[in-house]
Order: C-alpha cells, then sequence, then structure tokens
C-alpha cells in the first residue's frame, strides 16, 4: 500500500511543482527587499555602520560590513545545484555618499580574531563596487529526505572611491539543479506513523517555498509489529522492531545510558543505545 504511486497522483504532483516555481532542472524566487530595513548608524570619526533586522554582515577584513540574507530553498527530490544567478532587479535606493567604517574583526572569547582575508580582486567589481559578486550557493543540506539549499544574496553595494551605497530591489534568484549521480546520505525505507507528516511540517518552516515540499515522493515500507517483545536489529532497517528513541554516546557511557534506554521502552518508548565508535564503524555518512 505505501509503495504504490499511481499514473494521476504522478500527474497532479507534477501540476503543483509547476504551479509553485520548483521544476526539474530549476527552482526560481522572488527576492523581497524593503530599502527601509536599512538602519544606519553613526560611529562619529570611523565612519557608519549599517543594520537590518533579519539580514547576515558581511565580514571581510578591510571592507565595509554590509548586510545580505541568505535564502534558504527546496530543491527537486534527488537534484543537486550546480548554478545560481540573480535576474532582473532595480536600484530602488540610494542612500547619498557615506563613509562606511571598515571591519577589523571580532574577537571570541577564547582571544581569536573572527573575519575573512580576502585579496581586492575577489571582492572588488567593476567601478570599485563592494562587493563584485550578487548571488553565492552556500550549500545544500538533507533534512528529513528533504534537501534544502543555501544562497546568500547581496542586494547592497558600496562604492569604495565615491562612498556611494545603493540597494538592488525586484530580483528573481534562478537556481539550476541536474539529478545527483552520488547518492550523499542513507535514506530511510521503513514507514513510521506521522514521521513524514511531521518532518514535512518543519521542513516547510524553514524554506522560503514550502509548498515545493508536495513535490516530494517517499516509498516508505510498513513492517507489522514484532510478536516477540523489543528486539531491535543491529543496524536500522526492515528487519527488528520499531525504534522510537536513539541515545548517542561513547563506549565508556554507554552502560550507563542502557538503564536510560530500558527505562524508556519499559515506558512504551522503544529505546536504543549506540556509541559513536558503533557509528564510525558502521556509516560513512547519514541522514537525520
Amino acid at each position: 500500500m505505501f509503495r504504490t504511486v499511481s499514473a494521476l497522483s504522478v500527474l497532479i504532483f507534477s501540476m503543483l511543482v509547476l504551479s509553485v516555481g520548483i521544476s526539474a532542472g530549476e527552482v526560481t524566487h522572488p527576492i523581497d527587499i524593503d530599502p527601509s530595513d536599512l538602519q544606519i548608524i553613526g560611529n562619529g570619526a570611523e565612519g557608519y555602520s549599517l543594520e537590518a533586522e533579519g539580514y547576515t554582515r558581511t565580514n571581510y577584513l578591510g571592507y565595509p560590513s554590509l548586510p545580505y540574507k541568505v535564502i534558504s530553498l527546496l530543491i527537486p527530490q534527488g537534484e543537486e545545484v550546480i548554478s545560481c544567478r540573480l535576474e532582473g532587479g532595480v536600484v530602488s535606493g540610494e542612500f547619498g555618499e557615506l563613509e562606511l567604517e571598515l571591519f577589523q574583526g571580532e574577537y571570541l572569547d577564547d582571544g581569536t580574531k573572527r573575519g575573512l582575508s580576502v585579496d581586492e580582486s575577489e571582492v572588488i567589481g567593476e567601478g570599485s563596487v563592494f562587493p563584485s559578486f550578487s548571488v553565492r550557493y552556500l550549500g545544500t543540506g538533507i533534512y528529513r529526505g528533504y534537501r534544502i539549499a543555501a544562497f546568500a544574496v547581496y542586494p547592497f553595494r558600496y562604492d569604495m572611491e565615491s562612498g556611494s551605497l545603493t540597494v538592488e530591489t525586484g530580483m528573481t534568484l534562478r537556481v539550476e539543479t541536474e539529478l545527483s549521480v552520488v547518492k550523499k546520505c542513507t535514506e530511510r525505507v521503513r514507514y513510521v506513523e506521522g514521521f513524514r507528516e511531521k518532518s514535512r511540517a518543519e521542513v516547510e518552516g524553514l524554506v522560503e517555498n514550502p509548498s515545493a515540499s508536495r513535490s516530494y515522493i517517499f516509498d516508505d515500507i510498513k513492517v507489522a509489529a514484532a510478536e516477540k517483545g523489543f528486539l531491535p536489529g543491529y543496524l536500522p532497517g526492515l528487519e527488528g522492531s520499531e525504534v522510537s528513541y536513539l541515545i548517542i554516546t561513547n563506549e565508556e557511557m554507554a552502560p550507563a545510558f542502557q538503564q536510560v534506554a530500558d527505562s524508556k521502552t519499559r515506558k512504551g518508548v522503544p529505546a536504543v543505545v549506540k556509541t559513536v565508535e558503533w557509528i564510525t564503524q558502521n556509516y560513512w555518512s547519514g541522514a537525520d
């Protein structure tokens, strides 16, 4: 029952995919930038600093710390990002000439200095504009079987010579993807009641295109409940009893936590203990 997918279901999912701006090979997303979000803070002789709620700031040593936005998008199931770019966009706000303070680094609690040291050619574009790039791909993570890609979008531009600060709005982020030929993680195959529904709700709260979750189809297999008590398998899979609670520790602490696992199992929450050493020995990669 849980492995059966009709032709009608596939057609319906395909129509949903197209309607939310996601398709095999491409994801698009409008970028909303409100110039009024920017706060210009005066720092006397050291120049001005910029802040914007919901933004991160660049940390290149010797350059202004400009706000940029991190966008998380759900990409097509089984695919990976091959390129990204911003299209359209207009300069909708000019803040005049400002002398911005340069980022000199931040000191962490352990005394180390936080900041990125780069060559001018890496961050300065034509006309002495910083930064030279408008978008960067940060990477893709897999959560509960969903592929979430993160992108840094840089709407603010600063002319290092004239001091002119501008912001670009009305852009579209276009991401190109292709089928991933490398299996990057172990996939869940066992059906657990409520797991997929809960996971989908969590993922939709993490991305900018939540409706794209409808394009994902999982082929979980339902296993009949064991009749001989709680007997988990050596490895996660279709053999053995269902496990709801996992405790990860080291070899030394395993016996103590086994008592916790036994207590939870008796209370109706099937639990097992696995050590870091066991995981390292049996898995080189995995999925949450």
